[in-house]
């Protein structure tokens, strides 16, 4: 074998090897999410596996944070998709649940409807907490209550304007 040769191999076992370590701690984020399992204590969980399969893993994906800025990623590449195809569709509509976390902090649960390719879907768009708040209505400024309508209005109201979701076409509030 030629140093021509040998480069090009080693490339591509390297390549391999490190899809194998990604596919690896995927596959451990997705088994520590279905089972509701904490990403805090996933290394633990990444190193058994490796070990069972033989695979070296490296330093870089055997820690906590690897597992976190991996679900980060695809969180966010997921929801800018879904941001896309809201505001894509002709129509939507919002389902709203306001509720107390264990710390008695009321929260606001948000799923949208929306068309894409003419096929209606409900996803989970996201959670605020709400808060006591000053709103300015009809032309006044006023204190309201976490769990007030107008509080409830504006947190939904923040969360649109921060991800550049459009209120036009909104069909429906439940």
């Amino acid at each position: 074998h030629t140093p021509q040769d040998t480069i090009p191999a080693g490339f591509c076992k390297s390549e391999h090897d490190e899809a194998v370590r990604v596919k690896t701690l995927l596959t451990e984020c997705l088994y520590a999410a279905k089972k509701d399992h904490s990403l805090n204590s996933i290394s633990d969980r990444i190193k058994a596996t490796a070990y069972q399969l033989g695979q070296s893993l490296g330093t870089a994906y055997c820690n906590d944070d690897a597992a976190r800025e991996f679900v980060s990623c695809i969180a966010s590449a997921l929801r800018t998709e879904l941001i896309h195809d809201i505001n894509a569709s002709p129509f939507k509509s919002i389902i709203l649940d306001e509720s107390h976390d264990n710390g008695d902090i009321p929260q606001l649960s948000v799923c949208i409807r929306y068309l894409k390719r003419g096929r209606a879907l409900t996803r989970f768009y996201g959670m605020v907490e709400l808060q006591r708040r000053e709103v300015t209505h009809e032309g006044r400024k006023r204190m309201v209550t976490a769990t007030q309508a107008l509080s409830v209005a504006y947190a939904l109201k923040d969360m649109f304007e921060k991800d550049g979701i459009r209120w036009e076409n909104l069909m429906f509030w439940a």
